[in-house]
């Protein structure tokens, strides 16, 4: 289980325009962190982050 949620969280940080994904726990413990902060852009696609995002929420889902 831990191996598809790192897969799923990597392929939303591949996402154009997500520059780092950070998954914490209820109490803000980070579990998983992956960043291309090096990479600093002032251009985001808002729109593509959210379906991105949805996306990957809809496959953590199925795996709980």
């Amino acid at each position: 289980m831990v191996i598809v949620v790192q897969e799923m969280l990597d392929r939303f940080k591949s996402s154009s325009g997500v520059l780092a994904v950070i998954l914490t726990d209820l109490d803000g413990a980070i579990l998983y962190t992956a960043s291309d902060m090096d990479i600093a852009t002032r251009q985001s696609n808002l729109g593509m982050i959210r379906i991105a995002m949805g996306r990957t929420l809809d496959n953590l889902s199925e795996c709980a």
